[in-house]
């Protein structure tokens, strides 16, 4: 299998290169931006997968994407992201992404995941796409939680803009509220 790793982070990049094959059948070639990861394409492809920083330079968001969807032959092109929301997955998905990869996930779901895309399957981990929906089920728990407790009433301002920052796979989730207005209904 061959495998076209771009990412900008030197450490990352090298770091999976070292992981993935390791794994003995896949053969990696790197990339820092998307001009470099389409030129490799031209001169060394096909691939039977290429990877894509959807932070990195060139990329400009989800443009990046689509030309390397398009780019000579239209490969099979995963983007992986340490920063992008549920939302963007789901687009990259939608215009034809072989699928998404959160830089949280562990090397060895990232082999399997890589093999899956590879043959040709679309990959987006449930936990990442479905964190959202349980994010906001525990934000709505917590203000069950505080209504009931003491009486207070939470204001609309913290429903519309609450937030929840961390991982929800892993070890930590905090809510934030320092940003929102809570009023309490009996002072």
């Amino acid at each position: 299998m061959k495998l076209l790793i771009a990412d900008d982070h030197d450490l990352l990049k090298d770091t999976l290169v070292l992981f993935v094959e390791g794994e003995g059948s896949i053969e990696t070639v790197t990339a820092s931006d998307l001009d470099e990861a389409l030129a490799i394409v031209d001169a060394q492809g096909p691939f039977d997968l290429i990877m894509l920083d959807y932070n990195m330079p060139g990329m400009s968001g989800l443009t990046g994407l689509k030309r390397a969807l398009t780019h000579n032959g239209e490969q099979k092109v995963a983007l992986m992201s340490g920063i992008a929301k549920r939302s963007v997955a789901e687009e990259a998905l939608a215009l034809g992404a072989a699928g998404f990869i959160p830089k949280t996930i562990s090397a060895k779901s990232l082999i399997n995941a890589v093999k899956f895309m590879a043959m040709g399957e679309k990959y987006a981990p449930i936990d990442f796409m479905t964190a959202e929906d349980a994010v906001n089920q525990v934000i709505e728990m917590y203000i069950e939680s505080m209504e009931k407790s003491s009486g207070d009433m939470v204001t609309e301002a913290f429903h519309e803009n609450a937030k929840v920052v961390g991982y929800l796979n892993g070890d930590f989730l905090q809510l934030s509220t320092s940003d929102f207005e809570i009023g309490r209904a009996h002072v």
